[in-house]
């Protein structure tokens, strides 16, 4: 039987029921909105000291910060600038078997607790990524985050490198979040560019601080973080630096400082900068004052929402290795150590996405009749569709592919690859930026 919602054509009692049935139906729709996700990519594969095998340590969730030797969540920890959820199903790939009877757990750490979310590896799982899609772990924008590392005590597992993709939903749809740091060194001094994308040290040049991005939004909620206060009459002044094309990046509006004896971070939520695929920006620190702490460790964090919803940036800069005679491989995020071993330099993501385009800023000509080809590596898909030729042209200079992609698997390894053609002129200095994208899935209203 067939009821018309023709009002003529039925009783009050039909219609009225009807009618209800169809409010329902739209309060759903409207309940629903899209989710948003994130890979968060982190550890550390090679050109670092291995993780401690006794005692609890901390690691940043940035990618190489190898802060196990510090030990401390303060040295390891990153503000996160996003409301939201880490969930979904994360993953950890260690290099080396742990031992019969041996183990790792990885959880994420947030303002001195652990959380669901948290992964163990074993002798009997250890040769594959290992996947948590049941853990739930809450965050606001302005707490700080690490990834706590505990080893079994007897035995203790065989020391190892190891990498991880921690996934990040938004309570605002879209907005994806960018990081970098400085590891514990000397006493901070001077005009530092740091690395953005991942924590190993910052540079004096602007050159090697500078990244492409892939795609056009907005960025706001930038928080800077230290291990210690600076000292009474002591600062540091963190600004994001912007670019037009290939043009040397100068202050924008986004900028925090932190100051004197007791302050440790500080924030600035009140500007936005408005991103243009293409361009270039980087994120500088300048220092001032004497009798600094030594050592100190530091980091940044922002948001970046894109204007197409499930894109995310994937940020790599500041080579300080030459590329020119051979093949070279390197990490996706930031690293500035480069190779012609590919399995140094891989990581995953936990969740299958879409590489959709890929920007280079390169600092030297090539030469005339010479260039280098660089290539999204994916294990599941090499040679990658997503690939740009670096040409011969006055530098410094920016080029791009875009309309391309490549579908990465779960778990598929990843990396870049440097082609040198015809012997070019040697590059000490460049980034190379892919943008990633993940399409929005549907959730309800309030989840968060």
């Amino acid at each position: 039987m067939t009821t018309s919602l023709r009002r003529g054509n039925s009783s009050p009692w039909i219609w009225g029921t009807n009618m209800r049935k169809l409010a329902l139906l739209l309060s759903t729709v409207c309940l629903l909105q899209a989710r948003t996700v994130q890979p968060i990519f982190g550890g550390f594969n090679s050109g670092a000291s291995n993780l401690q095998t006794t005692g609890v340590s901390y690691e940043a969730i940035i990618p190489f910060n190898n802060q196990s030797t510090i030990g401390t969540a303060a040295n390891s920890y990153v503000v996160w600038p996003s409301t939201g959820a880490f969930m979904g199903c994360s993953a950890i790939s260690i290099n080396q078997d742990p031992g019969a009877g041996a183990s790792w757990t990885f959880a994420i750490y947030i303002e001195g607790s652990t959380t669901s979310v948290a992964i163990t590896i074993t002798h009997s799982n250890y040769t594959a990524p290992v996947a948590l899609c049941t853990g739930y772990a809450p965050i606001t924008a302005g707490q700080r985050v690490a990834v706590q590392v505990t080893p079994s005590s007897s035995p203790a597992p065989v020391a190892t490198h190891y990498t991880s993709c921690w996934i990040f939903s938004p309570a605002k749809d879209g907005e994806t979040v960018e990081f970098g740091g400085v590891q514990a060194g000397g006493a901070p001094s001077g005009t530092t560019y740091m690395y953005i994308g991942f924590d190993g040290g910052g540079a004096t040049t602007q050159d090697k601080g500078r990244f492409v991005a892939p795609s056009s939004g907005s960025i706001y909620n930038l928080y800077a973080y230290g291990t210690a206060a600076l000292g009474a009459g002591n600062q540091m002044v963190y600004t994001l630096q912007y670019g037009s094309g290939a043009a040397a990046p100068t202050n924008s509006s986004l900028t925090t400082t932190i100051s004197g004896g007791s302050q440790v971070s500080n924030q600035d939520t009140t500007h936005t900068v408005t991103v243009t695929a293409g361009d270039n920006m980087d994120m500088v620190f300048v220092t001032s004052g004497s009798g600094l702490p030594n050592p100190y460790s530091n980091s940044v964090s922002f948001v970046f929402l894109p204007n197409t919803y499930g894109q995310f940036w994937i940020l790599g800069e500041g080579l300080n290795q030459s590329l020119a005679t051979q093949t070279n491989y390197g990490q996706l995020l930031g690293r500035p150590l480069i190779d012609n071993t590919e399995a140094h330099w891989q990581f995953f993501s936990s969740v299958p996405f879409t590489a959709q385009a890929v920007y280079c800023w390169w600092s030297t000509d090539p030469g005339s009749g010479k260039s280098y080809d660089v290539y999204f590596n994916s294990a599941n898909a090499t040679p990658s569709a997503v690939h740009v030729n670096v040409p011969h042209t006055t530098a410094p200079f920016v080029v791009s592919t875009t309309g391309q992609s490549v579908a990465v698997a779960a778990n598929a390894l990843i990396s870049s690859k440097f082609v040198p053609n015809s012997s070019p002129t040697a590059q000490t200095t460049a980034s190379v930026s892919y943008l990633g994208y993940i399409p929005p899935t549907g959730k309800f209203l309030g989840m968060f």
